[in-house]
């Protein structure tokens, strides 16, 4: 075990650092092995000792053990509510390891003209996952063929023409489809039931891919 840790990561049980706390300053490829295996909800990140020999140093959370899956990296700081926008990794790690930045300068995570969250139950409620690109799956976003409910708003980046958002049935945007759009004067918009549509249009529980399209391009 190093004596000179560049991070110092302190998990935790619940957000806002409550519930069960533990320390870690070295890389741990099964958080099953130190009893935290997908119920850490917080984090605290401090700056080691040996933090100025590489002041690129990031803490790297992963989905599935030996570092595999969905990363989730963070630099020093704290971190109330894991499950939270722009996070949404609350109760899923599974494997942590730490590593200087491979990129100095952040890559740009490009246009974002429309944020849409989905959730599990209708009235906006459940498990919530937030996207902001193409979704060719959404099972890997966990949440296949559970969505009850939607919401679409403006991003930074939204088009003066407008924006659909086309929900389809299957994956890989194919077989039917349920067509959202937000036009220049609106600002955002949901359906809190999709069970609520015509039986014709039904889409609760259904829905396996989401595709993000400009007005003049469907």
């Amino acid at each position: 075990m190093t004596n000179m840790p560049r991070l110092v990561v302190e998990v935790f049980e619940h957000v806002n650092f409550h519930g069960r706390k533990l320390t870690l300053i070295e890389s741990v490829p099964n958080t099953s092995v130190i009893g935290a295996q997908d119920i850490i909800s917080s984090i605290k990140i401090y700056k080691g000792p040996g933090f100025n020999a590489s002041p690129n140093y990031k803490a790297i959370f992963h989905e599935h053990e030996n570092y595999k899956g969905r990363r989730l990296v963070l630099a020093p700081g704290f971190y109330p509510n894991i499950h939270d926008i722009p996070y949404n990794f609350g109760d899923a790690i599974t494997a942590i390891s730490f590593s200087p930045s491979a990129h100095p300068t952040p890559p740009e995570y490009g246009a974002v003209p429309v944020i849409i969250e989905v959730f599990r139950d209708v009235d906006y409620s459940g498990q919530r996952s937030v996207i902001m690109r193409d979704i060719s799956s959404v099972f890997d976003i966990g949440m296949n063929d559970t969505i009850s409910s939607i919401r679409i708003q403006r991003g930074p980046s939204f088009p003066f023409s407008g924006c659909h958002v086309i929900f389809y049935e299957h994956v890989n945007f194919e077989g039917r489809r349920l067509n959202l759009s937000l036009n220049s004067r609106e600002f955002q918009l949901g359906l809190r039931n999709l069970r609520s549509l015509p039986h014709s249009q039904s889409f609760s529980d259904i829905i396996s891919s989401i595709k993000i399209v400009p007005l003049g391009v469907f």
